[in-house]
Parts: C-alpha cells; structure tokens; sequence
C-alpha cells in the first residue's frame, strides 16, 4: 500500500522525501529528517522530527515503486483558469473522477463544500492551516479506503483535457 505523506511543508518536503527514496539527497542517511539536505534550511520547520523520520522510514522501506505524491493542492502547478473556466487542482481530478464510484464523488464533495470556502475565507492562517490538514487528511484517508492506486490515477490523468499544467512543469517534471 502507499504511504500517504503530507503536511504542511508541501512539495518542498516531497521532493525531499524523493531524493531520500532515491539516495540522493545531502546526508540521505542520516538519522535526522533536519539533517537532509532541503529540510536542513532555516525556512523549513519540522513539528514532529521524530514523527518525520518515521515517515521517511517508511517511504525508504517501501521503495520509490510505493512512493505517490500529489503536491498541487494550489496550482502550483497547474493554471488556475482555462478557457474562462477555473480548471481542477490534481487533487480535485482524483475526486471528480467516476473511476472510484459515486460513493467516493460524493464524499469528497462534501469534503469540498465544507472545506473550499474555508480554504478562500479571511480565517486567521493558524486556524485556516488546521483546517486544511483535516481536509487533506480526510480525503486521503478516503483515497486509502476506496484503493486509489497508479492504475487509477494513470486513467484518471489521461484525457487531454483532466490537468491544464502551466508552462515549463513538463520540462520540471522530465
């Protein structure tokens, strides 16, 4: 099974969690998540250390074959607008998508209704950031019990037309 990994870091600690499956980060074998190369920055701050390197652990055991990463939460990088309309986030491919029946479109619908406008809101950010990890955490909790797997997003990714990414991401992602 995947190991779901998130948190507040977002794809600066994704791309780190990579290059430690990979064995290519600075001081990938270190005992200490700070002591790896990008999260030994000043600007990155770990809440739970030791709940991190567990994490890593985990995706090391498992291997990069076991690794899935969803990092476009913001249209990072993805465009935000298409064509007049407000194209999809990655996440929101995923929970749009029939491939995992109506039980999990629905669910994940009411995940967004509650959520997006909170995500949108003049909420002070200490309070907005918890409720977005609840979000997160509960859609992914839903993607673990409905089996969401490669095979899935694969197909789910494929129509031309399912992400609209901005310029130069394909070359990043290459």
């Amino acid at each position: 099974p995947a190991t779901w990994f998130h948190g507040t870091l977002g794809s600066r600690l994704c791309l780190a969690a990579l290059a430690v499956v990979h064995g290519t980060a600075t001081g990938s074998r270190a005992s200490s998540p700070a002591s790896i190369g990008t999260m030994s920055s000043n600007t990155v701050k770990i809440r739970d250390e030791a709940g991190l390197a567990a994490k890593i652990a985990r995706i090391r055991a498992a291997g990069p074959d076991q690794l899935h990463i969803i990092s476009d939460f913001d249209y990072t990088m993805t465009r935000f607008m298409h064509n007049g309309e407000r194209a999809p986030s990655t996440h929101r491919v995923l929970e749009v998508s029939p491939l995992l029946g109506e039980d999990f479109q629905q669910k994940t619908n009411a995940l967004f209704k509650h959520y997006y406008p909170i995500e949108i809101s003049d909420m002070p950010h200490d309070e907005k950031e918890v409720k977005m990890i609840e979000w997160w955490t509960k859609a992914h909790k839903l993607m673990e019990a409905y089996h969401l797997n490669k095979a899935h997003l694969a197909e789910m990714v494929s129509d031309k037309d399912a992400l609209v990414m901005r310029g130069g991401t394909m070359q990043l992602l290459e």
